[in-house]
């Protein structure tokens, strides 16, 4: 289905393979996250669900202090090759609790691979921290090469229960963000 939707957008010669929906999902929520974070800075944050910390050269460039976080060890064993992480911990997300001092936490396309009633126990968990990005695909997809499946979907009005203002950011993209 959502080859499909992004068939509506992508010119007819180029090829619509999963990896090609991928990589151009990537660069929408990199430029998603990298428009977030213009001129704003932060000093310690968390990169929950970090995998092998794609995301870090996009978000630490605004933090001081990274932790990455992810239940996968091998993950994070590849996310410390980016040098970018200050500290890296293994943890269910599930049952996450961030610390008093973190000012920011990122769920870049991560919410989506919990269990909806999951997703939104980590939601209550991070309702005191002052700042939180989350991007999330709108569709579901089964056949993805990090996390595993897909096994939740998100609106807006999910996370607006959260106290988050989120929008559709682009044809593949929710977004969901508080600033204090």
């Amino acid at each position: 289905m959502a080859w499909m939707v992004a068939a509506l957008f992508l010119p007819a010669s180029l090829p619509l393979t999963m990896g090609y929906i991928e990589n151009v999902g990537f660069n929408l929520r990199v430029l998603a996250v990298k428009n977030m974070l213009k001129q704003k800075y932060f000093q310690k944050g968390l990169d929950l669900g970090a995998g092998e910390g794609a995301m870090a050269p996009y978000i630490k460039p605004h933090l001081n202090y990274l932790i990455g976080v992810d239940w996968n060890e091998a993950y994070l064993q590849a996310a410390a090759k980016t040098n970018l992480y200050q500290e890296l911990l293994t943890s269910d997300l599930k049952t996450f609790l961030p610390a008093a001092d973190i000012d920011i936490v990122f769920l870049i396309e991560v919410i989506e691979h919990l269990e909806k009633q999951d997703g939104e126990k980590l939601l209550s968990n991070l309702t005191t921290v002052p700042n939180i990005v989350i991007t999330t695909p709108k569709y579901y997809f089964r056949n993805v090469r990090f996390g595993g499946p897909h096994l939740s979907l998100w609106t807006p009005q999910d996370f607006n229960k959260f106290g988050l203002e989120a929008y559709y950011a682009d044809f593949l993209h929710v977004v969901a963000t508080k600033f204090s």
